[in-house]
């Protein structure tokens, strides 16, 4: 089945979405379908199978590079990701991510300027 995500999340800092191997993975076996990763990623990256009472992740390349919640917020440890936050960093580096984020804070100054 071919997912198409959400076009809002098509870059990350400028990297095309498709081509950064990040998403989450839930082991059938541990999941007991307690549904807290659906309800609180606000990218949908999971459906709900209410037959089965289990988790599905239909648009993975919704998930942001980096963002673990879900993992962290599972009772039963069910959901992992590709080698944790080093390869976040491994991404990171190889991407340029760290200026490209530089840049992007300049664009957006006004917006995210810090005001006492």
């Amino acid at each position: 089945m071919s997912i198409v995500p959400d076009p809002k999340f098509d870059f990350w800092h400028g990297v095309d979405r498709m081509e950064i191997e990040w998403s989450p993975t839930i082991d059938e076996g541990k999941c007991k379908g307690s549904g807290i990763c659906v309800t609180s990623c606000g990218r949908g990256v999971f459906r709900y199978d209410y037959k089965r009472r289990k988790v599905k992740v239909v648009y993975p390349y919704n998930c942001m590079v980096g963002c673990q919640t879900c993992s962290s917020l599972c009772p039963e440890g069910a959901i992992s990701f590709p080698g944790g936050r080093e390869k976040v960093q491994q991404i990171v580096a190889q991407r340029d991510i760290l200026s490209r984020v530089k840049e992007e804070l300049e664009v957006r100054r006004e917006a995210l300027d810090f005001k006492e």
